[in-house]
C-alpha cells in the first residue's frame, strides 16, 4: 500500500519514512498541506499521515477539503500533532480525520494505527466491490436495452458517436468515424488505445485528463482538440460527452459525440489573429513595431520558423531590409545579418517578385531556386519553403512580409488566401494608424513646442481676447494660463510699468507687418522692474477680415544686466591689456626721477665736503690769517667735487625730476578719468578731455607704430554721455587703429603710420572722427563689422566684441550713430555722432 507523509519538519519526515519503509510500505513524502491535497487527489492515495500545522494548508484543512471532494474511494487520514488534549482530538476528528497520534509518537503505536487503517481500507474496498458487482449486472441489462436504440440513431448521424464502458473500452463507434479520422470503427473497438494514438501529441495529455475526470466524477463536459487523419492531415474536432447512469444512478459508462470543426477553427483562428494584430498594433508606437507584431503573430499561428519584412525606399527603386523580424529557430542571427546587407529591385529575389507582382509568392524549396540570391545562407539555416506576401494600401505595396519554413511544402492556397486577407486588412490598418499617429504626433509636437518655447507666446483673437498663453508667459508674468485665457488682453493682469504699451500692441493689428517693441518695462513676480523685448505679428484669419495677434517676447532683464557686465568686463580687459604699457609709461619718468635723485644725493655729499672746508677756512680767518695748507685743502676739495659742474647740473636735475613727476601725475589723472565708475544716467562731460585721457592711457598701444595727431574743437559744449562707456568706445577704436597700422608698418620696423583724432560740431551732434592709415576693411567684412564675435584679426588678437559693444553704446544708449569710411590699403575712419542736447537724445532713442 502507498502511504503519504506530509510534515514540514525534515527530521519527522525521515523518521516516519524509515519506519514505514521497514514495515514494507511504499511512501510518498511532501512538505506542506497543499502538496498533500494534490497528491491524494491525483495519485489515488488511500492512507495519509498529516501534520496538524504545515505551510500553505494545515492537516485538518486537508481533511476537510478531501471530504468536500467526494472522492469515490475512502481516504484514511491520520493527524500527527504535539497537541494532547481531548479537545484537540475531537477537533481533528471533526475535520474528517480517521485517527489521531500525539508527538512524540511510539514506534509500535504508529505501526499499529497504520495497520488498523489499512484493514479499514481493505474492508471498505471489499464492501464496495460487492456492491458494485450487484449493480453491474442490473446496469448491463439496461445498457443492452438502450444500446439498440442508440446504435439505430447513431448509425445515421453525421458526427462520430461513441459509447465507452466504465472500463474505458468502446462499446460502440458510429460509421462517421471513418469520414472524420480515416479509420474504421473496428480499428478502435479492437484496441481502445488507438483512439489516443491519433490525437495530436500536444493535445493527448489534456484529452486523457478530461476523460479521466469524466469517468472519475461522472461529469458532463466538452473539449476541442486535434487529431491526425489517416492521410496525416491535422484536423480539429470537438468532443462532447456525458456520463450514462441507470434509473438508480449507477454509472454505466460515457456516451459522446465527436464533430469535425476544422473549418470553424480556421475561421476562429483568422478572426483571433486579426483581433490580436489589431489590438497589438493599436498600442505600438511606429510602423516597424507594427511589422514586428504582424511577423510574430503570423509565424506563431502557422508554425513558421522565421519572418522578416522588406520596405521600399522613399524613391521607390529598391526594397531594403526593415529592422522588424522574428525567429523561432536558433542560429538565424547570421542569416538576419546577411539579409541586412541586401537590397532587391523589382522581380529579383522572393521579396522583389512579390513587390512587383503585388501578389503572394510561394517557393517550395528556396535553396534550389535560381532567383533566390540568399540560397546558400538559407541552406545553412535549414530553410526550405519560402513565402512572400505583399502588404497593400491603396494598391501600393508598403511592405513585403517574407517567411521561411524548415520543411518543404507545396503552395497552400488556403493559407495564402488567409494571410493575404490579413495582409490587406493590416495594410489598411497600418496606413490608417500611420496617418493617425502622424496627426497625433504633429499635434503633440505643436503643443510641446509651444510649451517648450523659452519665450513669451501670447495669441490674441480678433476680439482682443487671449486664446493662447504658454508656460513662459506664466513664469514671467506670474499669471496662470487658466486666468489669462478668455480675458481681454488689456484686462488679463499683466503688470505693465507703462500702460501705453497695451495700446501700442493692439494698434499693430492695423499694420500688415510685424512690429518690434524694445525695452518694455514691467513688474516681475518678485516686485522688481524688468525689461521685455516684444515682437507683435499680425496674423490674418482665413475667411475673415480681422486679424489676430501673436506676441512673442523675451525677458531681457538679465540680458541688459549682462550687457552692462560685458561692457565692464571689456573695460577691465582693456585695462588689463593696457596695464603693461601704462606701467612702462610710468616707469620711464620714474626711472630718470630716480636717477636725478641719486645724482642730487651724491652732489649734496660732495657739496657738504666743500662747505666743511669753507667753514674750516672761515674759522681760521677769525684769527687774522688763513694758513696756506687750509687754502690748499679748500682748493683740492673744490676740484674733487667739481663745484662748477654741480652748480650747472643740479638745477637741471631738479627740473627734469619735476617734469617726470608731472608726467606720472598726468598718466594717473588719465587713468582716473578713464576708469570713472559707470552710472545709469548720462553726465555732461568734456569729450575732448575724455578722449585725451584715453589716448594717454592707450599711449603704449600706439606710440611704437604711429604718430598721434589731435584736432579738438574747443568750442564744443559739455556733451551728455555715459563717461566710462564713451571712453570704452574711443579706446576700442584707437586700439583697432593701432593694430591695423601695425600690420602695415610691421609693428614699427617700416616706420610709423598716423592716427588722427578730431572733434567738431555737426548740427545738433558732436562728431568724433578717428582716422588711421592702416590696412582698411575688406569688402566682404564690411556688412558684418558691427556683428558680435566677428573679427578680422588673427587668432588671439581679438574677440570680435569691441565694435559690437561700441555700436550698442553709441546707438542704443546715446541715441547717436557710428559709421565708417574705408579704403583697402589706405586706412579707415570711424565717425561717431552723439546728440548735444540730452532731450534731443531721448527723442532720437524713442523714434522707430
Amino acid at each position: 500500500m502507498k502511504i503519504l507523509i506530509a510534515d514540514d519538519d525534515e527530521f519527522i519526515r525521515q523518521l516516519l519514512q524509515t519506519i514505514l519503509k521497514k514495515a514494507g510500505y511504499e511512501v510518498v513524502v511532501v512538505e506542506n498541506g497543499l502538496q498533500a491535497f494534490h497528491e491524494i487527489c491525483r495519485c489515488g492515495i488511500r492512507l495519509a499521515i498529516l501534520d496538524w500545522k504545515m505551510p500553505c494548508m494545515a492537516g485538518t484543512e486537508v481533511c476537510r477539503n478531501i471530504l468536500n471532494e467526494n472522492l469515490p474511494y475512502l481516504v484514511h487520514m491520520i493527524i500527527l500533532t504535539g497537541k494532547k488534549t481531548n479537545e484537540d482530538a475531537v477537533s481533528a476528528f471533526q475535520s474528517g480525520a480517521s485517527d489521531y497520534i500525539s508527538k512524540p509518537f511510539n514506534h509500535d503505536e504508529l505501526l499499529a494505527r497504520v495497520r488498523a487503517g489499512e484493514r479499514i481500507i481493505n474492508l471498505h474496498m471489499q464492501l464496495s466491490a460487492m456492491q458494485e458487482f450487484a449493480e453491474r449486472k442490473r446496469r448491463e441489462d439496461e445498457l443492452i436495452k438502450s444500446e439498440f436504440m442508440f446504435r439505430t440513431v447513431a448509425d445515421f448521424t453525421w458526427d462520430w458517436e461513441f459509447w465507452m464502458s466504465p472500463q474505458k473500452s468502446f462499446l460502440y463507434i458510429s460509421p462517421s468515424c471513418e469520414r472524420i479520422s480515416g479509420y474504421t470503427p473496428s480499428d478502435f473497438t479492437k484496441d481502445a488505445t488507438h483512439f489516443y494514438n491519433i490525437v495530436h501529441p500536444e493535445d493527448s495529455h489534456a484529452l486523457q485528463m478530461e476523460l479521466e475526470r469524466a469517468f472519475l466524477r461522472h461529469t458532463q463536459t466538452g473539449f476541442d482538440f486535434r487529431i491526425i487523419h489517416k492521410d496525416q492531415i491535422i484536423r480539429w474536432v470537438s468532443i462532447a460527452y456525458q456520463p450514462i447512469t441507470d434509473n438508480e444512478g449507477a454509472f454505466l459508462g460515457v456516451r459522446g459525440s465527436i464533430r469535425e470543426i476544422t473549418e470553424r477553427k480556421q475561421t476562429e483562428k483568422e478572426i483571433a489573429l486579426l483581433q490580436t494584430l489589431a489590438m497589438s498594433i493599436a498600442h505600438v508606437d511606429n510602423f516597424n513595431a507594427a511589422l514586428d507584431v504582424v511577423l510574430r503573430a503570423v509565424c506563431d499561428a502557422n508554425g513558421w520558423a522565421f519572418g522578416e519584412a522588406w520596405v521600399p525606399r522613399p524613391d521607390g527603386t529598391l526594397l531594403e531590409c526593415s529592422p522588424s523580424w522574428c525567429s523561432f529557430v536558433k542560429g538565424t542571427d547570421t542569416f538576419r545579418e546577411v539579409s541586412a546587407t541586401f537590397t532587391f529591385p523589382p522581380e529579383v529575389g522572393l521579396p522583389g517578385r512579390a513587390w512587383s507582382s503585388k501578389k503572394p509568392v510561394w517557393i517550395p524549396n528556396v535553396t534550389i531556386d535560381t532567383n533566390f540570391p540568399r540560397a546558400q545562407f538559407a541552406r545553412e539555416c535549414g530553410f526550405k519553403t519560402g513565402i512572400a506576401i505583399p502588404i497593400l494600401c491603396n494598391d501600393t505595396v508598403i511592405a513585403v512580409l517574407q517567411f521561411f519554413v524548415l520543411e518543404e511544402y507545396d503552395a497552400d492556397e488556403k493559407i495564402i488566401r488567409t494571410i493575404s486577407t490579413i495582409a490587406t486588412q493590416m495594410g489598411m490598418f497600418i496606413h490608417r494608424k500611420q496617418l493617425e499617429d502622424n496627426l497625433r504626433l504633429a499635434h503633440t509636437q505643436n503643443r510641446q513646442l509651444i510649451a517648450a518655447i523659452p519665450s513669451i507666446l501670447i495669441h490674441i483673437d480678433d476680439n482682443d481676447r487671449v486664446i493662447e498663453w504658454n508656460k513662459t508667459s506664466e513664469c514671467i508674468f506670474g499669471i496662470p494660463s487658466s486666468i489669462a485665457i478668455g480675458r481681454l488682453f488689456s484686462e488679463c493682469g499683466i503688470p505693465w510699468n507703462d500702460r501705453g504699451v497695451i495700446q501700442q500692441i493692439l494698434n499693430c493689428r492695423n499694420t500688415p507687418q510685424s512690429t518690434r517693441i524694445d525695452d518694455v518695462r514691467f513688474i516681475n513676480p518678485l516686485g522688481k522692474i524688468g525689461f521685455l523685448g516684444l515682437t507683435v505679428n499680425p496674423i490674418k484669419v482665413t475667411g475673415k477680415k480681422q486679424m489676430t495677434l501673436l506676441i512673442i517676447g523675451n525677458d531681457i532683464t538679465k540680458r541688459k544686466i549682462m550687457e552692462s557686465q560685458l561692457i565692464q568686463a571689456q573695460k577691465l580687459e582693456s585695462i588689463g591689456q593696457l596695464a603693461a604699457g601704462i606701467a612702462h609709461e610710468i616707469n620711464t619718468p620714474t626711472q630718470y626721477v630716480g636717477d636725478n635723485t641719486r645724482f642730487l644725493n651724491d652732489a649734496f655729499r660732495d657739496l657738504c665736503k666743500v662747505i666743511g672746508k669753507y667753514r674750516k677756512m672761515y674759522t681760521a680767518s677769525k684769527t687774522g690769517s688763513v694758513p696756506e695748507d687750509i687754502i690748499k685743502e679748500v682748493e683740492t676739495t673744490e676740484k674733487e667735487a667739481d663745484v662748477e659742474y654741480l652748480t650747472e647740473e643740479i638745477p637741471r636735475a631738479i627740473q627734469q625730476s619735476l617734469e617726470g613727476i608731472e608726467r606720472v601725475a598726468k598718466i594717473v589723472r588719465a587713468m582716473k578719468e578713464f576708469s570713472h565708475p559707470g552710472t545709469d544716467e548720462k553726465t555732461p562731460i568734456d569729450i575732448n578731455k575724455a578722449i585725451e585721457s584715453t589716448l594717454t592711457v592707450a599711449r603704449n598701444e600706439w606710440k611704437y607704430v604711429s604718430e598721434m595727431v589731435t584736432v579738438f574743437d574747443a568750442s564744443l559744449p559739455l556733451i551728455p554721455c555715459l563717461p566710462d562707456e564713451f571712453n570704452q568706445v574711443i579706446l576700442n577704436i584707437i586700439i583697432n587703429a593701432a593694430h591695423a597700422i601695425g600690420d602695415v608698418v610691421d609693428n614699427g620696423n617700416k616706420g610709423k603710420g598716423i592716427i588722427t583724432v578730431s572733434t567738431h560740431r555737426n548740427g545738433m551732434s558732436a562728431e568724433v572722427r578717428i582716422q588711421d592709415t592702416g590696412t582698411g576693411i575688406p569688402e566682404e567684412a564690411r556688412p558684418k563689422i558691427f556683428d558680435p564675435f566677428f573679427t578680422t584679426k588673427g587668432v588671439g588678437k581679438g574677440t570680435g566684441q569691441g565694435l559690437a559693444i561700441a555700436h550698442d553704446i553709441i546707438v542704443k544708449k546715446h541715441g547717436g550713430s557710428i559709421n565708417f569710411e574705408t579704403e583697402v590699403g589706405k586706412g579707415t575712419a570711424f565717425i561717431i555722432r552723439i546728440p548735444i542736447d540730452d532731450n534731443h537724445s531721448e527723442r532720437a532713442n524713442s523714434s522707430p
